[in-house]
């Protein structure tokens, strides 16, 4: 719905919301068309592709030729056929003529229906669009790109079963759907959508022209049937009982088919009517766009443009799915509350059932949280999550850290348990990483200040504030955009490839009246870019003392946090909604930060991970980490039974 709440996604983990996501805008608004509803790119499509998909499409050639049988069935007036369609028996275009005789779309004669269609379309259809209708015609998907079926995905039933969003309305106040075109998926689904649209434009062109008592004609009813059918089910689903008998009475789909046949259904009748209905139960800001599907319809009626007939169809459809997504959208703000607070109970039954099917290999995740206990043994930070946790707590965050930190993949990187925050920890990675070294840079440039200020207390201006402030924002624009989430590409690259153009601004920040082109420049510039390569390297001092700061804070924050139910984490965790375009990536919402904001602040960096390592540790420990310790372990920490409790 992404319309999920906006929705979305998931990754190879999969979650019941295919078609939406959820997104973490605000400002998003649903009064627009989605892409699935007809507001789509065009896909383009070469002549030799479309040749190899029309040869595809034909039946084995037989002798018979179907041409002059198809001829006399199109001496019919329009009016007889289609009322929205003023199509006479047309002739093909000298251009078309010539390329059809002279085997240029390899269309050769058949007895088949399907090879007649095919035929029919390429010597009849209007300009030399032809072969192109002819192959979406046949190839293009029969089932509309919206249906009841995937709309029902916003149902309520299906929402409050659906674990991934159950997830992630823990760390967006302002979740909702939308329809989920971010990933791989969504982009063939708009492909699927735009093609089964012009594959409906031939058909209507085939309405028009074919006897309403051939095969043909009976052949040629594929799609319209079904959108029909499609267009009912979901006005059923989202109208009052009250007004559900006048839907099933006026669309009739057998009875409107046989009005087309007949040349007598009234479509703009048809559309002034829904657009009466849907005004009356869909929000005002969505007049416009009822008004323009009217519209759409009149002008393919009264011009004879099955184009524009399309192009009411997809805006009905979409207005259709928005309205499903108000609705959806609105019992997420209701039961927004409700479901946080029943997070760790229903994720817990979740899981569960997944272990008892061997779904996650809970072994993977105990010896994930063991290696790297093993590991903080042997680490100087020991110290400092003793002091702030019990061992098994500590441990953990000290693992989330580590595992952010390490330049493997997620997956390689964090077990099966974390499967729902997959999403999270590639915006966390990418976060934590530009805020260490942004730190690391800005240490660089106040050292150079302090020995500035050192060797020529009067001789040079001072720094003035404006400067010194935007300095961070400068080196973030240097560096460029972050990586796609799950890019293989680690984060640190952007800083490493930029470091001599990181530099310079940090030098001429610190010295800005020091000549460029300068012998002591060049020298200075040397020097502080080794030491800026040298000090971004993971095991450098300067690493290592973002790394322990970050920590111990860290740990500060998860132990006054974790005995809060899941409401009051949110309220302590999750800053206000971003009007901020969010990223989403296969449906699942990320939590868009502000690098300038630094570590802390509600929604801040430190924030973000905080909340995540308690509500997972909540979910997880009793399940998994700790299973066979507690049983083996004599001695009791302190306060372990409050971090245990759910």
């Amino acid at each position: 719905m992404t319309q999920r709440t906006q929705a979305n996604c998931l990754r190879d983990q999969q979650i019941s919301c295919h078609d939406f996501c959820e997104i973490s805008t605000d400002s998003d608004t649903f009064g627009s068309a989605s892409p699935s509803s007809g507001r789509v790119s065009e896909v383009d499509m070469d002549s030799e592709e479309l040749r190899s998909k029309l040869r595809r499409c034909r039946d084995p050639p037989k002798v018979q030729s179907p041409e002059s049988r198809i001829t006399k069935r199109c001496t019919r007036t329009p009016s007889r056929r289609h009322s929205s369609i003023n199509a006479s028996s047309r002739s093909p275009s000298p251009q078309k003529q010539s390329a059809i005789s002279g085997g240029r779309y390899s269309i050769r004669s058949s007895g088949s229906l399907s090879s007649s269609l095919l035929h029919f379309i390429l010597e009849r259809c209007v300009d030399c669009s032809g072969p192109e209708l002819a192959c979406y015609f046949m190839c293009a998907p029969e089932t509309p790109p919206i249906t009841a079926e995937s709309l029902s995905e916003l149902n309520i039933d299906r929402i409050v079963t659906n674990a991934q969003l159950r997830h992630d309305i823990n760390f967006d106040r302002e979740i909702h759907f939308r329809p989920n075109v971010d990933c791989s998926k969504g982009r063939q689904k708009i492909n699927a959508a735009e093609q089964y649209w012009k594959a409906l434009v031939a058909e209507l062109e085939l309405y028009a022209l074919l006897d309403s008592k051939s095969s043909l004609s009976q052949a040629s009813q594929r799609r319209i049937p079904l959108i029909l059918d499609t267009i009912k089910e979901i006005l059923q689903s989202l109208l009052p009982e009250i007004d559900r008998a006048q839907v099933v009475d006026v669309l009739d789909v057998p009875v409107l088919m046989q009005q087309m046949q007949r040349g007598t259904c009234d479509l703009i009748g048809l559309a002034e009517w829904l657009a009466k209905l849907l005004k009356v139960h869909c929000a005002p800001m969505r007049d416009g766009w009822v008004d323009q599907m009217v519209e759409h319809i009149e002008d393919g009626v009264r011009n004879a443009r099955a184009q524009s007939i399309v192009d009411g169809l997809r805006e009905l459809l979409g207005i259709l799915e928005a309205m499903k997504l108000d609705v959806a959208n609105h019992q997420i703000r209701h039961l927004r509350l409700f479901l946080v607070e029943d997070t760790i109970h229903f994720e817990q039954q979740h899981h569960q059932s997944r272990i008892e099917r061997d779904r996650i290999l809970v072994n993977f995740a105990k010896d994930w949280l063991s290696r790297h206990s093993h590991a903080l043994r042997q680490d100087s930070l020991r110290s400092i999550c003793e002091d702030k946790l019990p061992n098994d707590l500590g441990a953990f965050v000290y693992a989330l850290l580590q595992s952010l930190l390490a330049s493997t993949t997620l997956t390689d990187s964090f077990p099966k348990t974390f499967n729902l925050d997959l999403d999270r920890l590639a915006s966390l990675r990418t976060d934590l990483i530009d805020q260490i070294h942004l730190n690391i840079c800005l240490d660089l440039h106040t050292d150079l200040l302090r020995r500035r200020s050192h060797h020529q207390p009067f001789s040079t201006p001072p720094i003035t504030t404006t400067a010194t402030t935007s300095l961070p924002k400068a080196l973030l624009t240097i560096i460029g955009p972050p990586p796609h989430p799950h890019s293989s590409t680690p984060p640190s690259t952007r800083w490493v490839a930029s470091l001599p153009n990181l530099t310079t601004h940090i030098l001429h920040s610190a010295l800005p009246s020091l000549p460029p082109t300068s012998p002591l420049a060049h020298t200075l510039h040397a020097t502080l870019q080794h030491r800026l390569a040298h000090a971004l390297n993971p095991k450098s001092k300067s690493f290592t003392a973002q790394t322990r700061t970050l920590l111990s804070r860290l740990l500060a924050d998860v132990a006054a946090h974790v005995n809060d139910s899941p409401v009051a984490l949110a309220n302590a965790f999750v800053g206000p909604a971003h009007a901020a375009a969010a990223v989403n990536t296969r449906g699942v919402a990320r939590v868009v930060p502000a690098i300038l904001a630094g570590l802390d602040g509600k929604g801040g960096l430190r924030a973000r991970m905080a909340h995540l390592a308690v509500l997972h540790w909540r979910v997880w420990a009793r399940m998994v980490y700790l299973v066979g310790a507690e049983a083996g372990g004599g001695q009791k920490e302190e306060g372990l039974e409050g971090v245990l409790m759910c």
